[in-house]
C-alpha cells in the first residue's frame, strides 16, 4: 500500500458500556486510535420513506492492517460518524478495507 494514498485522518471509536446509578446501561464512544486512511465514496442515493428523505451512502476507508478493528467499531471522519458494516483484509496483513455507512442521526 502506498503511503501517499493514505491522506485523510480518521478516528476509530470503540463503544464502552457502563451503568449509571439506577443500573441502566449507557454506551459511550471512546477513541481507540487515530490513523491515516484513503477515503472513497462507493455509492450514494437519496430516497423517500414515510415522508422523510433518507440518505444511503457507502464509504470505503482503507487503512493499514490492524488486528483490533471490527464491525463493532465506528469511524469519525471530520464531523461525521460512520458505522462499520464490513471489514476486509487485503494482502497479507497489508491493510484493511472498512466499508461503512453514516451513523443514524442523533446517535453519539
Amino acid at each position: 500500500m502506498r503511503a501517499g494514498s493514505l491522506d485523510r485522518r480518521i478516528a476509530i471509536l470503540e463503544k464502552v458500556v457502563t451503568q449509571n446509578d439506577d443500573g441502566e446501561e449507557i454506551g459511550h464512544w471512546f477513541q481507540l486510535a487515530t490513523v491515516w486512511a484513503f477515503v472513497q465514496q462507493q455509492s450514494g442515493r437519496e430516497f423517500f420513506a414515510s415522508q422523510q428523505t433518507l440518505e444511503d451512502r457507502r464509504i470505503l476507508f482503507r487503512i493499514r492492517w490492524r488486528p483490533d478493528v471490527t464491525v463493532l467499531h465506528r469511524i469519525k471522519h471530520g464531523d461525521e460518524l460512520f458505522d462499520i458494516q464490513e471489514v476486509r483484509e487485503f494482502g497479507r496483513r497489508e491493510g484493511l478495507d472498512l466499508y461503512a455507512r453514516p451513523a443514524p442521526s442523533g446517535q453519539q
